[in-house]
This record gives structure tokens, C-alpha cells and sequence, in this order.
């Protein structure tokens, strides 16, 4: 091991007691940095020569280094595994306190809210114990009326993040971060010339770096849920007019009425119905129109009033010119499929922040190092003199 690598004790504790002397050297314990919904994990294997305790899903489990809490979660499984003869250990599985929030559903109507107090009055209902204040930025997304309808507050807050561009995830201590990609920053960087103050080394030709232009994203068509709008439209008869032009075309007649005359009339369909003693009046849908039996006709100067209903998908399209003049004026086409969103604003937003990740080719790189302490969304400073290069890179696990 290199010199500078420092080597690190860790204190296992499962529903607050120490089972740090039951924990197997080999395999060696693993943690797994991630984002959101996917949860950071941690494996180890527990060993107690005494046979005497089984550790049990769904225990608290917390790994600490001095004051220091590394890790902190749910045990998810437990796989029994033979020591020699007659013993046997036991393979476990952590997910971060995140799996609890993915277990937590919401319902209910939330008014005038934003991405930040919708979070925030959505912790604090149910799930007082987790700070979500500390750490919830505002992306500046005024949301207006929000309908949840059983949703896991995992599920919401990944919904929140496709439509603001954002991160979250929950801590080792139980506190929600939701953060723009560039407001986290690791608390070291990483450097082939460190000061073993602010910057580390990390481990001799493990810096890699791709670019990618597989999944270039520079026009985004959203295509949200069907709005349905009333309309009361009324018209003034002449004495010979029958054919009356809606405003749009209608999903759903909530009644036609003619006064001075016969009142409320029945609506059929062209071309399926017939004027008689049960259709006063029959509709187009080619050329969303109401004709009007001529038995019926409306008089000089009688109201002609129709209440309907009509259906409006909501389409929004946006686009990085600036990336297609760069590709030699390509568009890669990309769309998003989401019933549910019925806010103009929001689906701009979602659609604003493909873009914003996918309008150029993405650079990715991956490195070694030995000092803990990063976790996924981290943005690292690395400097690599012998390339001549200083730049970023998104810790992503």
C-alpha cells in the first residue's frame, strides 16, 4: 500500500449494538456511493464464533470512523453462509436510509407550492425525523397545485429532479439533500502532485476519461396529459341559419339550448344519427360543427347556446440550436412520455433540463484513489499536471 494511504477503523453497529468483532476481514466489507432512488448500499459479512446472534432485516445499520458516521441505513437481506463444520455466517445487505423514503407514500392536494415546500411539507408529514431542511435548496419551480395519489416520496422527489435537473439523496444522519449538480462540492481534491491538506493523491494511471456522443439529446418534444376545458359558446339565429362552428372540436355535449324555441335539444353525430323525435340536432366532427334541424331553426335574433367539453394534449418542444449548428445542423430527436404532468411550466422544465445534460457529448472518467469521504454527485476538482489538464468530474459512485 502506498505510503501516503492511510488505513481506516471502522465501528459496526446494528440496532445500536457493536458488532464490530463479528465482521469478517475476508470478503472485505463494500460500500456503493449512488444517487436518488438507487441508494447508496453496504455489504459485509458477520461471524459470531458463539453462535449466539443472527443479524435480521430491516435493523438499523450504521458504520462509523471515529465521530465520523460513514454509513447509515436499513439491512435489507441476509444470506446464511456455512463456517466451517456446523457454523455459519451471514452475508448482509444495506440500502442507505433512502429505502425508507422509497417505502413512504404520499396522498393528498398540496396548493401553491414549490419544489422546496412541497419536499419539505411532505418530510414533514411523514417523516418527521428526517431533517429536510438543512440541506433543500429551490430550484425556483413554482408547481402551483400538486394532486399525489399514493406515490412513494422516493418517486416524487426522482420526478422533482427530471423536471429541475437536480440531485437528492438522504445521508448517513437522516437528512435530505436536494441540490443543483454543481452545488456539492467534495471536501478534498484530487491531484498527481498533493499537498495531503486539500488535495490527495489517487492511485498512478487511473485517470480515464471518454467522450461520448452516442446519446447527444438537442430537441425535446414533452408530451404531457390530456387537459379538459369547459366552453360555453352562444350564437344569435338569423331565421335560416342551421350550421353553427364550434370554437373547438368537443369530447364531451353537456347540453345545446335555442330560446325563443324549443329550449333544451338533443345532440346526435352526423352521419350515425338522424334528425327526428329523439336527435334535434346532429354535430360533425369533420367539420366541428352543431346542424340544427331545420324543423327547428333558430329564429332572427334567438340565443343559440352550446356547453361542451374540449380535450387539449399538452405538446411542448425545446430545443439547443447552439448544439445543432455544432453537430453540422443535426437534431437528435429525444421525447418524454409523462401523462400525469399537466403544467405547461413543468413539462419546459423537464424538457429544459435533458437539454441541459444531453444538448453536447458527454465526457465521462473514472479514478482510483484511497482517502473516503466522496459520495455520488460530489463535484471533484482534479489536477493531472503531467497532462496539463485541471478539470471536474461528477462523483457518480
Amino acid at each position: 500500500m502506498p505510503a501516503h494511504v492511510v488505513e481506516y477503523e471502522l465501528v459496526y453497529t446494528v440496532d445500536g449494538h457493536d458488532r464490530t468483532g463479528y465482521v469478517k476481514a475476508d470478503p472485505a466489507p463494500a460500500m456503493e456511493s449512488q444517487l436518488g432512488s438507487v441508494m447508496s448500499s453496504f455489504a459485509c459479512t458477520f461471524y459470531d464464533p458463539a453462535q449466539s446472534w443472527v443479524p435480521e432485516v430491516w435493523q438499523d445499520f450504521v458504520v462509523t470512523h471515529g465521530e465520523t458516521v460513514v454509513f447509515g441505513g436499513k439491512i435489507i437481506s441476509v444470506r446464511r453462509v456455512p463456517q466451517g463444520i456446523s457454523d455459519a455466517g451471514y452475508e448482509v445487505q444495506a440500502y442507505d436510509w433512502g429505502v425508507v423514503v422509497n417505502h413512504t407514500d404520499a396522498n393528498g392536494r398540496w396548493d401553491g407550492v414549490t419544489d422546496q415546500s412541497l419536499i419539505q411539507a411532505l418530510f414533514a408529514r411523514y417523516l418527521p425525523d428526517y431533517d429536510a431542511t438543512t440541506y433543500v435548496g429551490s430550484a425556483g419551480l413554482n408547481l402551483g397545485t400538486v394532486t399525489i395519489n399514493y406515490r412513494s416520496l422516493g418517486y416524487v422527489l426522482d420526478i422533482l429532479c427530471r423536471t429541475t435537473g437536480w440531485n437528492w439523496y438522504i445521508d448517513e444522519n437522516k437528512a435530505l439533500h436536494y441540490f443543483a449538480p454543481t452545488a456539492s462540492d467534495a471536501p478534498f481534491g484530487l491531484s498527481d502532485m498533493p499537498d495531503n491538506e486539500t488535495t490527495f493523491a489517487y492511485a498512478k494511471d487511473s485517470l480515464q476519461l471518454t467522450v461520448d456522443g452516442s446519446d447527444i439529446r438537442n430537441r425535446v418534444t414533452f408530451i404531457g396529459g390530456v387537459a379538459t376545458y369547459d366552453m360555453d359558446e352562444r350564437f344569435t339565429g338569423d331565421g335560416t341559419t342551421t350550421k353553427f362552428v364550434l370554437a373547438h372540436p368537443y369530447s364531451h355535449m353537456r347540453f345545446t339550448f335555442i330560446y325563443p324555441g324549443p329550449g333544451l335539444v338533443s345532440v346526435g353525430t352526423l352521419g350515425v344519427h338522424e334528425f327526428g323525435s329523439v336527435w334535434n340536432c346532429l354535430y360533425s366532427p369533420s367539420e366541428r360543427a352543431i346542424y340544427v334541424d331545420p324543423t327547428l331553426v333558430p329564429a332572427d335574433g334567438a340565443t343559440v347556446r352550446i356547453g361542451y367539453n374540449y380535450e387539449v394534449p399538452l405538446t411542448v418542444r425545446r430545443q439547443d440550436t447552439a448544439s445543432w449548428l455544432a453537430y453540422g445542423t443535426t437534431w437528435f430527436d429525444y421525447a418524454i412520455l409523462d401523462r400525469e404532468v399537466f403544467s405547461r411550466d413543468v413539462a419546459v422544465a423537464r424538457a429544459d433540463a435533458v437539454l441541459a445534460e444531453y444538448a453536447t457529448a458527454r465526457t465521462s472518467g473514472s479514478v482510483r484513489l484511497y482517502k473516503p469521504g466522496l459520495r455520488a454527485g460530489q463535484r471533484v476538482h482534479i489536477t493531472n499536471a503531467a497532462l496539463g489538464i485541471v478539470l471536474y468530474l461528477h462523483d457518480r459512485g
